[in-house]
């Protein structure tokens, strides 16, 4: 093993934060397909996180949708409510498992959102400007409720996940939105 081999095999500190992780590999975030209809996340989509924890010193998720409207794509799992937070947990304490760092990103497909993975089938969107695809939907025009409307979903996405860590590390959390 040469000298820069061994260097990727050593902890990382981040400047700012001080978080450290065992080392330099970073597993880059995959869309899998493989989570169920209703967003929650399958055993198979668990085993893909573990297998990979193996040896990555910071995982990066698959995108999770943070309301109904921004479903990307089939199979993604969803942080838009509560009842994920199980689902969620799953993956987070598979990733913890070996020591290892996890980022979960929250996403909104607009204009990508295929029609038939969403509840009235009409993709929403800062504009109504099609995706540059074959077959691709003009999406709708989103107004200013559904703009402020997904907003709040990133944001209540974020404290929903943050209270599941707090909690995880027994600490008392009220959040109000």
């Amino acid at each position: 093993m040469d000298i820069n081999s061994k260097n990727i095999l050593t902890p990382f500190t981040f400047p700012v934060s001080g978080i450290v992780i065992p080392n330099k590999i970073v597993l880059a975030p995959m869309t899998t397909f493989s989570g169920n209809d209703d967003g929650t996340t399958t055993d198979e989509e668990v085993a893909y996180y573990k297998k990979r924890n193996e040896s990555a010193g910071l995982l990066i998720t698959a995108c999770a949708y943070v309301i109904k409207h921004g479903k990307a794509f089939h199979g993604q799992f969803g942080a838009d409510s509560d009842e994920m937070i199980p689902s969620l947990s799953r993956i987070a304490e598979t990733l913890k498992e070996n020591g290892g760092k996890a980022i979960l990103q929250l996403q909104h497909g607009g204009r990508m959102s295929p029609p038939e993975e969403l509840v009235d089938g009409q993709a929403l969107s800062a504009s109504a400007v099609a995706a540059e695809r074959e077959g691709a939907q003009v999406p709708k025009e989103m107004t200013e409720y559904e703009i402020v409307e997904t907003i709040k979903a990133f944001g209540q996405a974020t404290l929903r996940l943050l209270k599941q860590v707090l909690m995880a590390w027994k600490f008392t959390v009220q959040i109000h939105i």
